[in-house]
């Protein structure tokens, strides 16, 4: 999967820094936090887009489905994975 992953998102893989998807949790979006973020300079923060209602209870079940549908399966290749999903 590395393998693939490398060939198709070389700019992602090849990354110097680790990458952080922030979540808007208020204790992680302190000054504090940022600050230490900030500190450590091996961090590319990614902004987490602002919560929106109307989304959250059908990506829940979405994502539910999903999970419960692979779950104890096993893929051979990225091609196996689109078929499955």
């Amino acid at each position: 999967m590395y393998a693939v992953l490398g060939e198709r998102y070389p700019a992602i893989v090849n990354r110097k820094r680790v990458i952080l998807q922030q979540d808007n949790v208020h204790q992680h979006t302190s000054k504090m936090t940022m600050n230490k973020i900030k500190e450590l300079d091996g961090i590319e923060l990614l902004p987490h887009p602002s919560y929106i209602p109307d989304l959250a209870p059908s990506n829940y079940y979405l994502f539910r489905s999903i999970a419960h549908f692979i779950r104890r399966r096993q893929f051979k290749d990225v091609e196996n994975v689109k078929i499955g999903v």
